[in-house]
């Protein structure tokens, strides 16, 4: 069955009061959710050449190494939180779903230059 209608039907019969999510996923959901809130409010300042910054333009790669990156806004932390919260509660829907979930934020590494650079697969 399509992944789709396996989360369509599942949402509907929730809604009905016919499905709910088991305490395994419950449990994943809430470790997940504590992960994200850590990551954003445990930032380490320290420069590193990251996957999600490999498309930038070589200036801004630079400019972040020499410490003169734009400062982000008040708001980044929310922002950067409710992205990874839906990730994670989407995620708990996938698996109350019964979607089979191949791999979730495996590690992946990458040689550029002579540079090891490591990230996750969302």
């Amino acid at each position: 069955m399509l992944a789709e209608v396996q989360v369509k039907n599942f949402l509907q019969a929730a809604t009905r009061g016919k499905a709910s999510l088991s305490p395994s996923v419950l449990e994943e959901f809430a470790q997940d959710c504590r992960e994200a809130l850590e990551k954003q409010f445990d930032r380490n300042p320290e420069w590193r050449i990251r996957m999600s910054g490999l498309g930038r333009p070589l200036c801004q790669q630079v400019h972040g190494r020499d410490g003169k990156d734009e400062e982000m806004t008040y708001n980044a932390i929310l922002r950067f939180l409710i992205g990874d919260l839906v990730e994670c509660a989407v995620m708990a829907i996938l698996k109350g779903a019964g979607v089979k979930i191949v791999e979730a934020q495996g590690r992946c590494e990458l040689d550029v230059g002579g540079e090891h650079v490591q990230g996750t697969l969302d």
